[in-house]
């Protein structure tokens, strides 16, 4: 998804540590990257070349019910691993 067909949108958790930050695990370079809390503009932190080198990304927190929705689905995975069970039914409910 990008704003105005221009940038990568990145949603990220937001975290207070002595400051507030966001961090989000990059899908291109398999780390986590911080920024400054508040949302717009970064420039990307890999450390390898990555479609973020050219373009950065707009960085947007999760929402409490998208928090949440990731919540009831880790869950399941971690029941499903646990009984060895898959957690597929659940995350087709969550689907719609």
């Amino acid at each position: 998804m990008a704003e105005k067909n221009k940038f990568p949108v990145v949603k990220c958790f937001g975290r207070e540590v002595d400051i507030m930050m966001f961090k989000f695990w990059c899908p291109f370079c398999q780390k986590w990257h911080r920024h400054g809390y508040g949302k717009g503009h970064r420039s990307a932190h890999c450390f390898s070349s990555t479609p973020f080198d050219d373009t950065g990304y707009i960085v947007i927190p999760y929402t409490k019910a998208e928090l949440i929705e990731l919540r009831t689905l880790i869950d399941s995975a971690l029941e499903a691993g646990a009984h060895g069970r898959t957690y597929d039914k659940k995350l087709k409910e969550l689907e719609g």
